[in-house]
């Protein structure tokens, strides 16, 4: 099983994929977003049985996970019952 951990890099903002928050290469790249939903499209099919996707409880990735939930993923709870994060 594949673990992706989703980065502030390709984000959801107002209903589309959003680069704004990442740094800029230090060489000239032609299409920086197409770039990084490439990674993404190879990284998230690399688990044979499955991947987990992280997704940090940051405020700038709130559209990505209500985004990924609304395409089915499944919201799994840590096993602590302390935790401040929900399911929307």
């Amino acid at each position: 099983m594949a673990i992706l951990a989703w980065g502030t890099t390709f984000r959801r903002y107002q209903d589309r994929f959003s680069d704004t928050l990442a740094t800029r290469y230090k060489k000239p790249v032609r299409d920086l977003l197409a770039l990084r939903r490439n990674a993404y499209c190879v990284l998230l099919p690399r688990g044979r049985d499955g991947t987990v996707i992280f997704v940090p409880d940051v405020g700038d990735l709130e559209n990505t996970f209500v985004w990924l939930i609304g395409l089915g993923c499944s919201f799994l709870l840590p096993p602590s019952s302390n935790c401040n994060c929900r399911p929307t």
